[in-house]
């Protein structure tokens, strides 16, 4: 793997096909937080600290995937200034229950190894928030005895606002999502929640949300900060308001 610092507070890590081969590590490892992938992840952390001098966040970073057509994969990490309301425990909880979608799809016959499976997800790149704790090796006796959560709200930031009105327009007919468009600053922000829907089909909404924004809150009262500093946009059905 080869290493290149970009900034003080931003590295990238370029991996060969081999590399991803060696690790038993594909895109999707990363999104379900594997045991393989965070052990790739460890030794890329260490790598980086003896060779470019890095030092990782001690809460979070956000890790960028980029794929590159039959070669292999790019993942820059980056630290940024924590976002107001962000709990990094929520965050963590929201990724493992869209691991278990992944598990979901994998288990009816679908594949995992290219997350196209899912609908309306490119490959253009995602970005996840990426705890820096689970770098470490989980204590023994621990794993089975952590307690699941149950997530039925999040929070995504888009940049733009076409960024949201294209995830909008990818989501299937007749779902029955609730949803609230936010304006706070210069970033737009929609709290999706499950209202009607299966929960199936709230994670594959919210994993298909990865593509055009990154991941803000998750878990109950993650749209307070919202609500108390953000600008209403669309009150009700926003995504619905986008529909082709």
């Amino acid at each position: 793997m080869k290493i290149e610092r970009i900034d003080d507070k931003t590295i990238k890590c370029y991996l060969s096909k081999d590399e991803l081969a060696y690790y038993k590590v594909d895109y999707s490892d990363f999104i379900s937080r594997s045991e393989n992938a965070q052990r790739l992840l460890r030794a890329i952390i260490e790598q980086a600290k003896s060779e470019v001098g890095y030092q990782p966040p001690k809460i979070a970073f956000e890790m960028q995937i980029m794929m590159v057509p039959e070669q292999g994969m790019v993942l820059t990490f980056s630290e940024k200034d924590p976002a107001i309301g962000v709990d990094p425990d929520k965050l963590s909880g929201f990724i493992d229950t869209l691991s278990k979608l992944l598990e979901h799809v994998k288990e009816a016959g679908g594949s995992t190894g290219s997350l196209g499976a899912l609908p309306g997800l490119g490959q253009g790149g995602i970005s996840l928030p990426v705890p820096t704790a689970p770098m470490n090796p989980p204590e023994k006796g621990t794993e089975k005895n952590a307690p699941a959560m149950d997530v039925n709200e999040a929070v995504f930031m888009f940049t733009y606002l076409s960024d949201f009105i294209d995830y909008a327009q990818g989501l299937p007919r007749g779902i029955r999502l609730d949803s609230t468009l936010y304006k706070m600053g210069e970033e737009y922000f929609l709290h999706v929640g499950r209202g009607g829907a299966s929960y199936d089909r709230f994670s594959r909404s919210c994993v298909q949300a990865l593509e055009f924004s990154q991941l803000y809150s998750a878990g109950p009262g993650c749209d307070e900060v919202l609500k108390e500093h953000g600008d209403v946009m669309i009150a009700s059905k926003a995504v619905n308001r986008f529909r082709k």
